[in-house]
């Protein structure tokens, strides 16, 4: 039977490497969930759907990196391969120091959900390359949500610990 799940969205190489970088880590998402949904489990079956469903933009950036197109074998994971090389060329070497001043400025905005509030900082923290990231989230939940009733509930529960 014919796969009936649509792809994902093209890959937009477009803009400057931070965007560019935040879009390919979206992007390679939405990739792995349509792998594991459409069982594409083989990495030279793997690769070869990252590279059509990324279509020729990113075509031209893989076949331009060395070391990147390496030949299926035992032992070999093509697929692991292609990602690391596309990694090391999409994500920009990031700022930890700016990276945490940008974690500190998220605050809940009027109207914003908890739940996107909360999305912020998680992914945030995942940049900022925190010893211990819930500690941290929490602080930053407790200065800057709009709750002042979750506030108290969450100093009362810190404080029991």
């Amino acid at each position: 039977m014919a796969n009936q799940l649509p792809p994902p969205e093209k890959l937009d190489l477009e803009g400057d490497s931070t965007s560019v970088g935040l879009k390919w880590e979206k992007w390679k998402r939405s990739l792995y969930i349509y792998l594991e949904a459409t069982d594409i489990v083989t990495p030279a079956k793997k690769r070869a759907t990252l590279l059509v469903l990324g279509g020729t933009p990113l075509q031209e950036i893989y076949y331009n990196l060395p070391g990147a197109s390496g030949e299926p074998g035992e032992n070999v994971d093509v697929f692991e391969i292609a990602i690391k090389k596309l990694n090391e060329y999409f994500l920009p070497k990031q700022n930890k120091i700016y990276e945490r001043h940008i974690f500190r400025s998220i605050k809940q905005d009027a109207g914003e959900s908890f739940e996107k509030f909360l999305i912020k900082l998680r992914n945030q923290a995942a940049k900022c390359k925190f010893d211990k990231p819930d500690d941290h989230i929490i602080d930053q939940i407790i200065e800057k949500c709009i709750s002042s009733e979750l506030r108290k509930k969450i100093k009362e529960q810190w404080e029991t610990k």
